[in-house]
């Protein structure tokens, strides 16, 4: 009788955490407006720190830069980082009424990569990332611009 009594209690704590854990992920996880800018600044920061310290390296790892071919890797290897960053912002829940202004700039930012992909040496336009650039700039995100 008190083993199926503590079996008791202890089978109701599991019931009450599950459902407690279910109420605590509903539908409603989306971030503040400033908690997503935070969020996504600090993604962004870290693709900014990537590209820094890609530079150096690029410039070696696929010298000489004076070809096409090693260009083109050079500007893949650096990019990568930026497309990391548009993956972690794809990942964080938009502020709720923001997703149509989130899901914007994430669009323009994935559009400018793919052209990279298809053309990397489009990258050194300054033209190619301007939407996105502009997008990122008015939402609050001073460190998602390339």
């Amino acid at each position: 009788m008190r083993n199926q009594a503590l079996l008791s209690s202890v089978v109701m704590t599991v019931i009450a955490a599950l459902i407690w854990a279910g109420c605590g992920s509903s539908a409603d996880d989306s971030l503040t407006k400033a908690d997503f800018i935070r969020k996504a600044n600090t993604i962004c920061s870290k693709w900014q720190q990537a590209r820094d310290q890609r530079l150096g390296p690029a410039q070696s790892k696929f010298a000489p830069l004076t070809n096409r071919v090693n260009q083109e890797k050079a500007i893949l290897y650096i990019m990568s980082a930026y497309q990391n960053a548009v993956s972690g912002l794809g990942e964080l829940s938009p502020p709720a009424g923001e997703e149509k202004k989130v899901g914007t700039f994430l669009k323009a930012m994935e559009e400018a990569m793919a052209q990279v992909k298809k053309e990397p040496l489009t990258a050194t336009e300054k033209s190619l990332f301007k939407k996105s650039n502009e997008l990122v700039d008015s939402y609050g995100l001073d460190q998602c611009k390339v």
